[in-house]
């Protein structure tokens, strides 16, 4: 061997790369049972025991060589991270199957109750001497995830269609809510999906009347809201939500009505 070569002219040994790969695995393996909190990325959710994302110390003398020293903390520091963001998503999606099966749940509640809202609409009328009921009746698709209730001249539509990724209710003075989502919207909803992407919650949203937000904890209420009411939130427990949803949703149609269109 030439005695002037460099020692920096030859590739890391090894047993050192072996040394950085053994610390990037147990970096990750003690992130793996830990509950993300402060969120570097700045998305929405928050837990505790969360990985701080800290500068890396570069006064700590480590007896290696100063470009493996830098590679190995640079490779510890990597694997750190992505656990604790591989933590954090895990949570994220664990939530996101929960409240959909919440969700679920009260939405069967929901169609459940629009047969008796039917029933007991059109006796109501009857005492009124409105003698059409035929005009009051109700749809619900064979999967059950849209329900139409027509009451004479108006038409409204639920469903949970196009809510399946993870998202967050933006509430004012609190930290975003993860939650599943049930959409009430003024018109027959078949008709709309000839026209649009009903699909997607997004093209359906121009015709919303409110929507009800049913976190991922069953002992958490869900979230009434109506865009014509702004940001104020209606708080129902879980157990009756769907019966109030249904029944505030069919006032505000109801009491409301439709105006003479105007020429401009």
């Amino acid at each position: 061997m030439d005695s002037n070569a460099s020692p920096s002219s030859s590739s890391s040994p090894k047993p050192l790369r072996r040394v950085m790969q053994r610390m990037a695995q147990s970096a990750a393996l003690s992130q793996r049972g830990t509950n993300p909190q402060g969120n570097p990325l700045g998305l929405p959710f928050a837990r505790e025991g969360a990985l701080k994302l800290e500068p890396v110390a570069t006064s700590t003398a480590l007896a290696l060589h100063p470009e493996a020293q830098g590679e190995k903390q640079s490779a510890t520091v990597v694997a750190r991270r992505l656990a604790g963001l591989a933590g954090h998503m895990a949570h994220q999606e664990g939530q996101h199957h929960q409240a959909q099966r919440n969700t679920k749940a009260l939405f069967n509640q929901l169609l459940d109750d629009v047969p008796f809202f039917c029933q007991q609409f059109g006796e109501a009328l009857q005492e009124f001497e409105v003698k059409e009921p035929q005009r009051i009746y109700h749809e619900v698709d064979p999967d059950r995830s849209v329900a139409v209730l027509n009451v004479l001249w108006h038409s409204l539509s639920f469903t949970t269609r196009g809510n399946n990724k993870p998202l967050a209710l933006l509430r004012q003075g609190r930290g975003p809510l993860f939650t599943g989502r049930i959409l009430a919207i003024r018109g027959d909803y078949h008709d709309l999906s000839h026209r649009y992407e009903t699909g997607n919650f997004t093209d359906l949203l121009p015709f919303e009347l409110a929507s009800l937000y049913v976190p991922a904890d069953p002992l958490e209420p869900a979230i009434m809201k109506a865009p014509h009411l702004g940001q104020e939130e209606f708080a129902i427990s879980q157990n009756e939500a769907g019966r109030f949803f249904l029944l505030r949703t069919l006032e505000m149609v109801c009491s409301g009505g439709f105006l003479h269109e105007q020429a401009l």
